[in-house]
């Protein structure tokens, strides 16, 4: 890769399921990964940086990988980055590379599906999220009239909002299958929720590098990113549910401006 004497170092980051329970298998996968980067000839940082507040690190000039969500991508990141693919997961339901959200209540709860929940209170991870907030927007926007949640409760991460329905601070919540599956495994509270539903399947999470860089880099990249995953210890791979990596287009996340402009317009 072209790279001029004045560039910084490349940066790196795998922030979405980087749970701590997990945090030694994602290091093993960068270590896959950043071995087969170096195979094809792409400098490479040695660890992950987790230190950079992952939207900074989505504009870095220097980013070489980072995952981002499909809603912030489809929002301002499109001119920025460049689409390399998403990671298929070993999860029921899910094709490769694509993902959905569960919808989760307490255990203990009456409401049975989605269209109870009106007047109830609804735990959101993020504002920026796809899984957590525009997917269940999405579905509410089929039949809604007028305002459908009682409240919305900023949790600042799936987790939190598992937490915040076992809890009885939220009635309902939306959260990532992968994220879902690491909870069951890793989550307490996991035991006093269950899933009512799902959303809509959708491209997973993108795997992305700085726009700078040329078709036959991110070439380049992908097939590096093939072979990580594939060589991947069994251990790290089981632990992250990993199966493959999958390219994706920019085109393929079209679907998520989709969906927004149909919330916006209440279809």
């Amino acid at each position: 890769m072209n790279h001029s004497s004045h560039d910084l170092s490349p940066v790196a980051q795998l922030p979405m399921y980087d749970w701590p329970e997990v945090r030694s298998a994602t290091n093993t996968l960068w270590r896959s990964i950043a071995t087969a980067f170096a195979r094809h000839g792409v400098p490479t940082p040695k660890t992950l940086d987790r230190s950079i507040p992952v939207a900074k690190v989505w504009r870095s000039p220097n980013l070489l990988l980072a995952q981002t969500c499909g809603l912030p991508y489809v929002r301002y990141l499109r001119d920025t980055v460049r689409v390399l693919g998403a990671m298929a997961y070993d999860l029921p339901g899910c094709r490769a590379g694509d993902y959905h959200s569960v919808l989760v209540v307490h255990q203990a709860a009456v409401i049975s599906e989605l269209k109870a929940c009106r007047g109830v209170r609804v735990a959101i991870n993020s504002e920026e999220s796809y899984s957590g907030c525009l997917a269940l927007d999405r579905q509410i926007a089929t039949f809604r009239e007028g305002p459908f949640f009682k409240e919305r409760i900023l949790t600042g991460s799936h987790r939190e909002s598992i937490r915040a329905v076992a809890q009885g601070i939220a009635d309902v919540a939306a959260i990532d299958c992968v994220a879902w599956a690491l909870a069951r495994k890793h989550e307490l509270a996991t035991e006093k929720v269950r899933v009512i539903g799902t959303t809509n399947s959708r491209p997973g999470l993108p795997l992305i590098t700085s726009r700078s860089r040329s078709d036959a880099d991110c070439e380049v990249l992908q097939a590096a990113l093939e072979e990580a995953v594939v060589q991947l210890e069994r251990s790290s791979r089981d632990a992250l549910r990993l199966l493959a990596f999958v390219r994706k287009e920019e085109t393929d996340y079209d679907c998520i401006g989709t969906d927004e402009q149909r919330v916006a317009q209440g279809l």
